[in-house]
């Protein structure tokens, strides 16, 4: 499929990372009779940003917007669909569970996602920070009827030689009853 990517990064790359941002905005497409069976295109922005406030202090803010523009949704493959949930969406949530679904509950993929996160870490030890942090998002099919589900958490970061490991619990408070979910990833939060 082909596509296109911008990406500017801001700050240092290393191991615990102070301040620094990323943007990126991606575009891609399909066009009916040209290497494939449907006609549509796809823009994707992302943003992180992370602010010390303090010494031992930082806030993360992490943020995606994507949408399909498509004469008729149902032919886009659902491999190109959009679904929320898991480590780097929002917490508290199963990979790619959040989006439309059909009579039986099945995940459908939405034709637009929208997802945002805040996050303080607070530095305890040199190599080690704890966490809290609160997530909303979704996949969806129309604007008006977005539906954004939240997720909160706590976490522990440990800052290896190799990049930063985090261990997080989170519980996902748009489903009453929902269980704790552990997310554990492995490198740069840039």
């Amino acid at each position: 499929m082909p596509g296109a990517i911008v990406e500017r990064i801001k700050g240092q790359i290393k191991n615990n990372q102070r301040t620094g941002n990323r943007f990126s905005l991606e575009l891609r497409g399909g066009h009916e009779g040209l290497i494939s069976d449907v006609s549509f295109f796809q823009p994707i922005l992302n943003a992180k940003v992370i602010h010390a406030l303090w010494p031992r202090t930082r806030v993360l803010l992490r943020g995606e917007v994507a949408a399909t523009l498509i004469d008729e949704f149902d032919t886009l493959p659902l491999s190109l669909r959009y679904y929320a949930g898991g480590d780097d969406s929002v917490r508290g949530y199963g990979y790619q569970r959040l989006s439309p679904r059909n009579e039986d509950g099945d995940v459908l993929g939405g034709k637009q996602k929208l997802v945002g996160s805040i996050e303080l870490d607070y530095m305890f030890l040199e190599k080690w920070s704890a966490a809290t942090f609160f997530d909303t998002g979704n996949a969806f099919d129309d604007w008006d009827h977005i539906g954004l589900e939240q997720g909160v958490g706590v976490g522990i970061r440990w800052y290896s030689p190799v990049g930063p490991l985090r261990i997080d619990l989170a519980k996902g408070i748009s489903e009453p009853g929902s269980d704790l979910r552990l997310h554990i990833v492995f490198g740069p939060q840039l």
